[in-house]
């Protein structure tokens, strides 16, 4: 009896034991789910407040091209000059051609060679056609961090970008481009509605001016001919550039936007000879017919162009690119879609003119006739 007794304590022992581990088990199964979902609302905060804190200048402007299902026949690239200066709405509704505006301000050729590889991979990704055409300013200047997060923050951290991050930037600057929450994590006092609400530029790209800058001395073009010289290093940014479009099968046209600034029309000269030489088309519209009044058709001291004047300089770009065999789309298939883009264009321009505090006759003019504003301001 008392070996029975021994044997059936034994195996109560035993079916306490088999009791205690499940609950030792489901005890670690709870801590490690405990810990998974505690880092995934770690990530997911940082990545909200990434989002929130950081600056909203590339989601602002790249967002559309990013999620349309549109292809282009040309692609604009460059600084704050083709920016400012390029309307592919009114090259689509004058002639049929169908673009896009993807310059930065404060981003120039090293970086705009990135943004070219970056903007045809999302070409490809989405199932869309490559343009016929890339066209590129030819402004260049010192590369600075905070321009590039303007055009990059909005850019997944994929192969090309990080092919940029380490060619255009120091090691001291480059954590904030791997890890944005670093750089942008003390921006709590300068939030503000638009970080919730992001304007996006929905007219294909272009920042327009819509004031006149009062210059105290009239311009003179420089006489043609004149040339300064430009280093070797900023001729060999072309060359890369134009091997990246050989290699896509993509035209490349480089020009000189009018800025009212000596140096930079006889550096203009100069690139445009070397452009003949490496068979480069270039356009150098300084000496082009684009109508521009040279005291009237900038916004600021910097050679920036109003919306009057990016108008004229508009039509006469999609002049030349009608003469480089782009085909007039007006009436295609998804032309409703275009004429839209169109009239969310004016509606902009209405708006922006209306809001302005003193708005100048001069530049209301640029739309006569296509809009009405509630108060037509009075030509002096």
């Amino acid at each position: 009896m008392e070996n029975i007794e021994i044997i059936e304590d034994y195996k109560i022992m035993k079916n306490a034991e088999s009791t205690k581990k499940p609950k030792n088990m489901n005890s670690r199964a709870e801590k490690a789910a405990f810990i998974l979902l505690t880092l995934a609302v770690i990530l997911f905060g940082i990545w909200y407040l990434t989002g929130l804190l950081s600056l909203k200048h590339s989601e602002k402007m790249y967002r559309y091209f990013m999620e349309s299902d549109q292809s282009y026949d040309v692609l604009f690239f460059g600084s704050s000059h083709m920016k400012n200066a390029l309307s592919p709405n009114d090259i689509y509704h004058e002639y049929g051609i169908r673009g896009y505006n993807l310059s930065m301000q404060g981003n120039y050729l090293d970086s705009n060679y990135y943004l070219i590889k970056e903007c045809l991979h999302i070409l490809d990704k989405t199932g869309r056609e490559y343009p016929k055409i890339i066209v590129m300013d030819t402004f260049d200047a010192v590369q600075e961090p905070g321009n590039l997060h303007n055009a990059w923050d909005s850019f997944p951290l994929d192969k090309i970008k990080l092919e940029m991050i380490r060619e255009l930037t120091d090691k001291d600057h480059r954590w904030g481009f791997y890890f944005p929450f670093s750089l942008y994590h003390n921006r709590w006092n300068d939030i503000q509605i638009t970080d919730y609400r992001i304007p996006y530029n929905d007219i294909l790209g272009i920042e327009p001016g819509y004031e006149i800058y009062d210059f105290e001395t009239p311009w003179e073009i420089p006489e043609a001919g004149s040339k300064k010289e430009v280093p070797q290093e900023l001729l060999d940014k072309f060359d890369r550039i134009k091997d990246l479009c050989d290699e896509k099968g993509i035209k490349l046209i480089l020009c000189y936007i009018p800025d009212r600034i000596d140096s930079s029309v006889l550096e203009a000269e100069s690139i445009g000879e070397y452009a003949a030489g490496r068979g480069i088309e270039y356009i150098n519209f300084a000496y082009e017919d684009t109508g521009l009044d040279y005291d009237l058709d900038f916004f600021d001291p910097d050679g920036h162009l109003n919306i009057r004047g990016a108008r004229k300089f508009s039509f006469v770009m999609g002049e030349k690119l009608k003469e480089y065999g782009l085909p007039d789309r007006r009436g295609d298939e998804n032309s409703e879609v275009w004429d839209d883009y169109y009239r969310i264009y004016l509606e902009d321009a209405k708006k922006r003119i209306e809001e302005a505090a003193d708005p100048d006759p001069y530049i209301a003019e640029a739309y006569k006739g296509e809009i009405s504003l509630t108060d037509e301001p009075e030509a002096e």
